[in-house]
Order: structure tokens, then sequence, then C-alpha cells
């Protein structure tokens, strides 16, 4: 094979790899609401009483907070948590091709 294919290759793994991985594990998820349904329920609830907790803390340092800013600050522990399972998820991507033979000459 040309060097020329072995980048086209290298190329089409890089752009397209993202397909394959989420083909092969999307089917493999469950959307069991008895799994994801009590998470979402804590995560309500605690929206609803650290909303009571910083509109209280608000009124008596005399600002204004609304709901929507307790959303907004909520919304940060979702991220978070993605970002916790992006990050070791990488460093092992990263290791893994860093250790491969990537093209042979």
């Amino acid at each position: 094979m040309s060097d020329l294919g072995e980048y086209d290759l290298l190329l089409m793994e890089l752009i397209g790899g993202f397909w394959f991985f989420l083909r092969d594990n999307l089917p493999a998820m469950s959307f069991d609401a008895g799994t994801w349904g009590p998470g979402l329920g804590a995560f309500l609830l605690a929206i609803i009483f650290a909303h009571r907790f910083l509109a209280a803390w608000a009124a008596r340092t005399n600002r204004h907070w609304g709901f929507a800013t307790t959303f907004c600050l909520a919304l940060t522990v979702p991220t978070l948590f993605v970002i916790s399972f992006i990050v070791p998820g990488v460093l092992l991507q990263w290791e893994m091709l860093r250790q491969g033979i990537w093209l042979v000459y």
C-alpha cells in the first residue's frame, strides 16, 4: 500500500471513528426509567432545595436571585459529570494511540 493510502485510512479513522463507536455502543445502552428516573428526581429535588436556600441568601444580602439562575448553576453538575467520563477516556485513548503502530513504511 502506498503512503498516500495509509494516510487516507488514518484520516478516515480520525474523522469517522466516532461513528463506528456509536454504532456499536448506543444499542447497548439502557434507557430503563428505573435507572435514570430516580437520579433525575433527586436532581430536580436538589434544584428546588438549592433555589430556596440561595434565594433566601440573596434576599438577606439584597440581591436578586431567580429560578433561571439556580437552574443555570445546577447545570454545572451534569456538565462536570460528563467531563469526569471524558477526561479518563481521552487519556486512555491517548495512551492507546501513542503505543500503536500507525503507519508501516
